[in-house]
């Protein structure tokens, strides 16, 4: 398959390409098919929370030569060098978390553009050289064009570590050690105590951690190159596009699932080395009649690294019992002396599509499409059922040598998804527009089953035969909505929306949504505009089945360990009403704008008393108050201002308020399912986010000196209210709330000053200035051990930090 790939993609080089238009799908495409592959941190946080980071100077003036005259050959450039200076108080990677800025000479832009006959460039350079750079290029001719972008982007999750293991650099750290005389230490330690808890373990490791070095950066790279090809593009009626995708991910990321059990939690990071790419052909024809296409995907994972180990550092040799999971402990000092985790794996895709768009005359609109494809899994070996060689099957194999079930997954998807769209203007003032979709995932990987049971954290044998659970699903979504215009002044939208999705292995067969909105727009003329709408939407369920998916994965069912009560978030009968108005205003001199705009989510969840399923002397009538996600809510208002009175300055201001609110209640349970209201528990987080901001440019001399501010201001307050039954704390000791909930403040100020002091030739001086601060109850009082867990503690906390640059611009043309 990577064979085939890399041929695709050098016959790709044989055809030139298409418009920028088509990349921008290119990539949206691209990140589509990357869906399959291990999830990996966002370039972005998807956390709204996420506060904003700022590269560098204003480019304001510097990104674009003085154009030629339309149709003449030209030939036009523009260079920025610079000298850059950076400091930060901290070694938080939160001021670095997205970018590069590193110090002394640097070319932070350069373009080269131009026009011969048919033949026209343009290539752009941002960050030359820097881990966050960037590069966009155009080449083209009359019937043919290429286009190509390759960026850089860092990420930076925590500095200075620190860890009772020691990455091991010559396994490029896919294995994390402690020496065995440390580990046969320990281990005496624990055996000699008579009762085993967090003070005496504490009391072992803490000289340890006290010598280890804070040397433990957590940081990734991705590099990403896209390729786009067109073959008679513009007038023609026939082109073929042609795409090609490369991302290069290399690095450390946290979260990494490394346990001996509940009482030894060790955190380490992830290794990264992914290779993603991505190969597309597609052809199209256009005629009076309307538009057809055909194309294949192709999409390939690899995953350099296959597996991880690291060693306990509580057990220098194997050894284990029944409650060994749950070591080091009072009931167990037992445990394997090295665990051993599978990456994930290597895969590959293809997609075939083809579709259609088809003019009824100059009002009425189809489009129709069709794809197929298929996803694979049968790369890498499984790992061994453990590491740990004193466990032994019910059969007398030593676990850890023992033949499993299967060698490999086999793993395999058939993916169906068919699109339509019809639109039709029937009268001068009404059209009607609808949509459908459906898209189907059949899992079609093979059933694995385990007959004599599996091994806990690679602690202890459990003879319970499970079976693997090939999850599948399809949604089937149907949309119709209608628009009319009432004269000049008024224009209405009713619609309606219908999705059911049908799953496999889940406690719902099918869920089904039906959706009502509408909308309205006044134009009152003068450059006045006013929208507002209104959504409402209800799902619902036939039947849930509490049991069906817990149980799926066991070939003898036990009694029921999850909350017979529970509904899940994805899957319970919820309502949803979404309001939103917006207000536009733009002088018809142009000399200024403001707009401001408010929405308002609401989701309900149906609280209704549920059956419990088992009897229980807590469940009167049979029935209990439903846990999981009640409510949530999201409100957001915000005010843009921006003002132009002459070509010498121009000013802006904006403002937004960001609301987040849920509550969801849950129960505190064992081995055993709990019954017993006083067990509950609930969670109201509520997150409030204001952001203020405010810019200006000015020209303070015509054609000579120049002026840019900025600033902006966010800050997040959050807070959690939380209460506990009284099994879990009684009234002498209450649950408290957590009012250090995620609690940021960034403030950031730019300004830079040119003077143009030649027809050629810019400087500009300048620089920013940023103050960040977490407080953060979970991350601000993190050890590096903690009861049952060793935690690395990178930092990615409070910084003071500030960036100067002094740089140079020089256009030209040849």
């Amino acid at each position: 398959m990577k064979r085939i790939v890399t041929i695709l993609a050098l016959v790709a080089l044989a055809f030139p390409a298409f418009a920028a238009d088509e990349v921008k799908t290119t990539e949206v495409e691209s990140r589509e098919n990357e869906s399959r592959e291990p999830a990996a941190e966002p370039a972005a946080s998807d956390d709204s929370k996420q506060d904003v980071r700022f590269s560098g100077p204003i480019q304001s003036g510097q990104e674009s030569p003085v154009e030629a005259q339309e149709g003449a050959d030209y030939s036009l450039g523009v260079v920025t060098i610079g000298l850059w200076q950076r400091d930060a108080d901290t070694v938080s990677s939160k001021f670095l978390e997205y970018r590069d800025i590193p110090n002394g000479a640097q070319a932070p832009f350069l373009r080269f553009q131009g026009k011969s006959g048919d033949y026209r460039y343009d290539f752009i350079g941002h960050d030359v050289s820097q881990k966050d750079q960037k590069y966009l290029g155009l080449f083209e001719g009359k019937k043919w064009n290429f286009h190509f972008d390759y960026t850089g982007i860092p990420h930076a999750f925590g500095n200075g570590g620190r860890s009772i293991l020691i990455p091991d650099e010559t396994t490029e750290r896919t294995e994390w050690r402690i020496s065995d005389t440390l580990q046969s230490s320990f281990q005496d330690s624990v055996a000699g105590l008579s009762s085993v808890g967090y003070p005496q373990l504490l009391a072992i490791v803490q000289p340890t951690l006290d010598t280890q070095p804070n040397n433990i950066d957590i940081k990734l790279q991705r590099n990403r190159t896209n390729l786009a090809f067109s073959l008679l593009p513009g007038d023609g009626n026939f082109n073929v596009d042609v795409t090609y995708f490369h991302e290069r991910r290399t690095g450390d990321r946290t979260n990494h699932g490394t346990s001996f059990g509940f009482s030894n939690v060790v955190e380490t990071t992830e290794p990264i080395k992914y290779v993603t790419q991505n190969f597309n052909v597609r052809a199209r024809a256009n005629g009076d009649w309307g538009v057809a296409f055909a194309g294949i995907n192709v999409n390939d994972f690899v995953n350099r690294f296959d597996t991880f180990g690291w060693d306990n550092p509580w057990r220098v040799f194997d050894s284990t019992d029944p409650s060994a999971y749950t070591a080091p402990g009072n009931n167990s000092r037992n445990g394997s002396k090295t665990g051993l985790l599978g990456l994930p794996p290597d895969n590959e895709a293809w997609t075939i599509n083809g579709g259609t768009t088809l003019m009824f005359g100059p009002r009425t609109r189809l489009t129709a499409d069709l794809q197929f494809g298929q996803w694979k899994q049968n790369h890498d070996p499984f790992i061994p059922y453990t590491a740990n060689t004193a466990i032994f099957l019910p059969s007398g194999e030593n676990a850890a040598h023992a033949p499993l079930p299967a060698n490999t997954l086999n793993g395999k998807i058939d993916v169906f998804a068919v699109n339509g769209f019809f639109t039709s203007k029937l009268t001068g003032d009404f059209r009607l527009n609808a949509r459908y979709r459906f898209y189907q995932n059949d899992n079609k990987t093979p059933r694995i089953r385990f007959e004599e049971g599996y091994v806990r954290f690679d602690a202890a044998w459990e003879e319970i035969p499970r079976i693997t659970v090939p999850f599948g699903w399809d949604s089937g979504y149907f949309d119709v909505y209608g628009t009319y215009d009432v004269g000049t002044i008024l224009g209405l939208e009713v619609g309606y929306k219908y999705n059911k999705i049908n799953r496999e292995f889940r406690e719902t067969e099918h869920t089904s949504e039906n959706t009502i909105r509408g909308a309205a727009d006044l134009r009152f003329g003068g450059g006045v505009l006013v929208r507002g709408l209104y959504e409402h939407g209800s799902r619902d369920f036939e039947h849930y089945d509490t049991i069906e998916g817990e149980e799926a994965s066991f070939l003898e069912p036990e009694s029921p360990a999850q909350q017979l009560v529970l509904r899940r978030y994805d899957q319970a009968k919820r309502d949803r009403d979404r309001v939103g108005a917006q207000v536009q205003y733009t002088a018809e001199s142009g000399v200024f704008s403001v707009m401001a705009a408010y929405y308002f989510n609401k989701d309900k969840y149906d609280d209704t008393p549920v059956p419990c399923v088992l009897d229980s002397p807590f469940c009167p009538g049979g029935v209990q108050v439903p846990l999981g996600l009640q409510e949530a809510k999201f409100k957001t208002f915000s005010l843009d201002f921006d003002v132009s009175p002459s070509d010498a300055y121009t000013l802006y201001v904006f403002y937004s308020r960001e609301d987040f609110f849920n509550f969801q209640t849950g129960r505190q349970s064992g081995a055993n399912v709990e019954f017993n209201p006083a067990s509950n528990w609930s969670s109201q987080v509520d997150d409030k986010i204001d952001s203020f901001g405010a810019g200006a440019s000015f020209t303070l001399v015509p054609n000579a000196w120049f002026f840019d501010l900025f600033y902006r201001y966010q800050k997040v307050d959050g807070n959690n209210a939380f209460t506990a039954g009284t099994t879990l704390r009684p009234p002498s000791n209450p649950a408290r709330d957590i009012p250090l909930y995620d609690d940021t403040k960034l403030s950031f100020i730019s300004a830079q000053i040119r003077r143009k002091f030649a027809e050629a030739w810019t400087i500009g001086v300048g620089g920013f200035y940023e103050d960040y601060e977490l407080r953060d109850t979970q991350t601000g009082s993190v050890l590096n051990y903690m009861p049952s867990s060793f935690f690395i503690n990178a930092d990615n906390g409070d910084y003071k930090g500030w960036v100067g640059w002094l740089n140079l611009t020089y256009s030209f043309s040849l």
